[in-house]
């Protein structure tokens, strides 16, 4: 897959990260997800969200291609990665990141079981999706930082 040069033009230099915070489930919704991308904006990084079918398939699989990491929860878009040799960092939220097969994963942030469940059976409302824009960004940074020394 040939990188998408539109998307590297418009990042001048700068990291491009993609973006996905939506899920099919309640299990996989990001609440914070426009506050950690403007973070991640003010940042520096190029930070690009389009994959609600607007964009043709094809066209997003260069945009991936062109990114150094694809930030995600557990959906299907974490796939498109793979396709497009771009490492994932997924927030896992109720399922265990060693299934995921994810480059990076968020720790979990309550204490309970994995449960894999549309309900969580502790009745937390998938708190476990409820993790700090902050905490994400430095897995970010630890991820850049890590592969540096590679």
């Amino acid at each position: 897959m040939e990188p998408d040069q539109e998307i590297i033009s418009a990042a001048a230099g700068r990291k491009i990260l993609a973006i996905e915070w939506s899920g099919r489930v309640a299990g996989k919704q990001y609440p914070h997800g426009e506050q950690l991308k403007n973070q991640l904006e003010e940042m520096g990084y190029h930070v690009w969200r389009q994959f609600d079918g607007s964009v043709p398939i094809a066209k997003t699989l260069q945009r991936l291609a062109a990114s150094n990491l694809l930030i995600t929860v557990p959906t299907a878009v974490q796939w498109l990665g793979k396709l497009s040799n771009c490492p994932a960092l997924i927030i896992p939220g109720p399922l265990p990141p060693s299934v995921l097969g994810a480059e990076a994963a968020i720790e979990k942030t309550i204490d309970c079981q994995y449960c894999f469940q549309k309900e969580c059976i502790e009745n937390k409302d998938f708190a476990c999706m409820d993790v700090a824009p902050e905490k994400i960004i430095t897995a970010i940074e630890y991820f850049f930082d890590h592969k540096k020394q590679e």
